[in-house]
């Protein structure tokens, strides 16, 4: 990615700190100090759960606490438009309230999520609704 478009992202980021961002053209990998979590993760591996041992937490969960006294704390969910747009509703709750199942993540995460390059009509309107969008070009 050249420094154009990362300057851009970053302004982005640090300009809408409650609204997730939507980047088309950016691949995941690109952010090395991210969480990254991929839009195929199946449903049972995405939310908490309060069991009787108390809460389980998916390993991804675990790593976005441990940035939340960090000044970036980045999720970046890739390749939402790999994935049907009926499933894609799955992130919804996270995308809107940044909970799951009613458990909230830290209020200093960021939530990106990467798209191929010509892809954006692959994004569910309700997602797109609730993101801002950027195209890497």
């Amino acid at each position: 990615m050249d420094e154009k478009i990362k300057k851009n992202i970053n302004k982005i980021l640090n300009n809408n700190k409650r609204w997730p961002i939507i980047l088309e053209g950016v691949d995941a990998t690109e952010f090395s100090k991210a969480t990254i979590i991929p839009a195929t993760l199946p449903s049972s591996q995405l939310g908490v759960i309060n069991d009787i041992n108390g809460l389980v937490k998916p390993g991804w969960v675990v790593s976005v606490e441990e940035n939340k006294d960090n000044k970036t704390n980045l999720l970046v969910i890739s390749g939402i438009d790999k994935i049907e747009m009926g499933e894609q509703r799955k992130f919804r709750n996270l995308l809107d309230s940044k909970s799951l199942n009613g458990y909230a993540l830290p209020d200093n995460l960021q939530i990106a999520l990467t798209i191929d390059m010509g892809n954006r009509e692959k994004v569910n309107a309700e997602i797109l609704s609730l993101s801002i969008y950027y195209k890497a070009e």
